[in-house]
């Protein structure tokens, strides 16, 4: 049975929180709660086929943890009110062609957490209004073609944790409205030419967590919509150069926890959009110089757990994606150095609050460059404070050479900057000193 706190958020979900007695359908299987004449619940573990007499004027049916093993054609009954229907973590192994024959105003379907290890294409037959379909966290192993050729309408489709090995080429071919799919958390090892083709309104992509060791170019050419794409958790090596190539609206990129070992100098030269990147646990050991050239709007990037013994040389002073209010640290892990010029101040600081609060400040950029921390200690005494602790399961991997940085007065021009890899060695004397640590 379901917890009852698990019941509390469904019921609320049907919007059954506030409802008078009055409000109870007198037309309601024993095994089921019907609220306000349109909205029906049944959760009964003993529930073995679907219970006659459900209100014909619903418009919403949830079937939750039941013991229901399969969905014949006729068991619904014809319906033109019902627009949701949900059978969530039952036991559901057989879906039978025209199963949900007879209800043409069904907008969203949801057939997920059951055991159903195959959908045969005359399943999804009789649904024009659908939109949103999720037969996620089943155990299906393949999607046979035209199983989607009726769902000309669909925008939201989940297949999300199953264990789909394979995709035809043309499975996608009729849902050129869809906005959303998820295909993670399977197990594909490839992804067939021109299967992503026809979704060109596409804004959501997410393949994360699959077996994936390449991505064939031209992949994602015609998804001129997407603004996320997840290629998280593969078994990515490299990358074409023109991988993303058309992706002008992209936003979004993960690519963490991968095999990466190189990229291309011009892989993210056509994303003018993009503002958040994940590199995050991968094998990348050093970057092409130009490799940012083309993401102006970049806010947010991770290189953390990599091999990165340095970075492009001038990227800090060249970047616009950090916002001004922050203080921005340019640092990466896993350095039995810290490089000259790998930690720099950007933009103005001279506005910066810690300059006259005292107290400990963290000054780290909002994009994560491997976690390495600078702690700034400003002293109103103009003397060095002590040391801040600094926490870390892998401690310390750098230390200034100094052990007092001084915070500017002024502006420091970009020029004077570059090459700096120590904040004292450009930053006036009379200023209030600070403490510099990286981790």
């Amino acid at each position: 049975m379901m917890p009852c706190s698990c019941r509390l958020v469904v019921c609320m979900l049907l919007g059954l929180g506030s409802l008078l007695a009055g409000g109870l359908s007198l037309s309601c299987p024993p095994a089921c709660q019907c609220y306000d004449t349109s909205k029906v619940f049944c959760s009964e573990e003993r529930m073995r086929e679907i219970p006659a007499g459900l209100p014909g004027n619903a418009t919403h049916l949830f079937f939750v943890e039941t013991a229901l093993s399969s969905i014949h054609s006729g068991d619904l009954g014809p319906s033109t009110t019902l627009t949701k229907l949900v059978f969530l973590n039952n036991d559901i192994q057989e879906l039978e062609a025209g199963a949900f024959l007879g209800l043409p105003s069904l907008v969203e379907l949801e057939v997920s957490g059951n055991y159903l290890p195959a959908v045969s294409p005359g399943v999804l037959v009789g649904l024009p209004s659908l939109s949103k379909l999720s037969l996620g966290n089943n155990a299906i192993r393949s999607l046979q073609p035209g199983l989607f050729a009726a769902t000309y309408r669909l925008q939201d489709l989940c297949l999300a944790r199953n264990k789909i090995e394979v995709l035809p080429p043309c499975i996608f071919r009729p849902l050129r409205r869809l906005q959303t799919l998820d295909l993670s958390q399977n197990v594909l090892v490839e992804l067939p030419a021109g299967l992503l083709a026809p979704l060109t309104a596409l804004r959501l992509l997410k393949l994360s967590d699959n077996l994936l060791a390449q991505v064939p170019p031209g992949t994602f050419g015609a998804l001129g919509r997407l603004v996320e794409l997840r290629l998280d958790g593969n078994h990515l090596q490299e990358l074409p150069a023109d991988t993303f190539a058309g992706l002008r609206a992209l936003q979004r990129l993960q690519l963490q926890h991968n095999a990466l070992a190189s990229l291309a100098p011009d892989i993210f030269a056509g994303l003018p959009n993009l503002t958040v990147l994940s590199l995050e646990g991968n094998h990348l050991a050093a970057l092409p110089a130009t490799l940012f050239a083309g993401t102006p709007r970049l806010l947010q990037l991770s290189l953390a757990r990599n091999q990165l013994e340095r970075l492009p040389q001038g990227l800090p002073s060249c970047w616009l994606g950090c916002p001004s209010s922050l203080p921005c640290c340019w640092t990466t892990t896993a350095w039995p150095a810290c490089p000259r010029g790998s930690l720099m101040p950007m933009r103005s600081w001279h506005a910066w609050g810690w300059l006259t609060t005292p107290g400990p400040v963290t000054a780290t950029c909002p994009i994560s460059w491997a976690g390495c921390r600078a702690l700034l200690n400003p002293s109103p005494m103009h003397k060095p404070p002590a040391p801040a602790p600094l926490p870390s399961r892998d401690g310390p991997y750098w230390r200034s050479p100094k052990d007092s940085c001084s915070a500017p007065e002024h502006p420091v021009s970009p020029k004077r900057r570059a090459g700096r890899g120590c904040w004292g060695r450009m930053l006036r004397s009379s200023a209030p000193t600070a403490t510099l640590r990286a981790l």
